[in-house]
């Protein structure tokens, strides 16, 4: 059994949201920017542009939801789980983190997941070290099952990534 890193929640900076996020950011870059974490041996890095409000445009992804990209909105959920990327890095090689590549819009990614699909990492595989997507909870069992019958699939027909 595995114990994941508490969750940050918003009550415990007086629902301020300006305390809040800077604690989040704070999390972000202790455990992504300042210290990139490896998968595989490699570095992961992160995509610093845009810069919003002082912040790079990694951090606003991996905290917001939304299908376009100046427009996504806050999410507390992804907030709350920001200490849930690095442990899945550090945890990557265990059984209950399940690994397959995939392909979205032409492009292979790297997925990483919680055994129970409840939340995944997505990393996209460069010259020398990954980049990544994108990290996020999933919601809906419909997409949870989705994803374990993908990463059953490609298990299937490659079983050693």
């Amino acid at each position: 059994m595995y114990h994941l890193p508490p969750l940050i929640l918003f009550e415990d900076y007086e629902n301020n949201w300006k305390k809040y996020i800077e604690a989040v950011y704070e999390i972000f870059c202790e455990d992504l920017k300042y210290s990139p974490p490896l998968y595989n041996g490699l570095r992961v890095f992160l995509k610093k542009q845009p810069i919003y409000k002082g912040k790079e445009g990694a951090f606003w992804h991996l905290t917001s939801e939304g299908d376009v990209e100046n427009e996504r909105i806050p999410s507390l959920r992804r907030c709350e789980r920001i200490r849930w990327i690095r442990f899945v890095f550090e945890n990557s090689e265990d059984e209950f983190v399940k690994r397959w590549k995939n392909k979205r819009k032409g492009k292979e990614h790297i997925c990483l997941a919680l055994e129970s699909f409840e939340y995944i990492v997505i990393l996209g595989q460069r010259k020398g070290y990954y980049l990544l997507l994108s990290a996020y909870p999933i919601d809906y069992r419909w997409r949870r099952e989705k994803m374990r019958k993908e990463w059953e699939m490609y298990e299937k027909q490659n079983p050693l990534l």
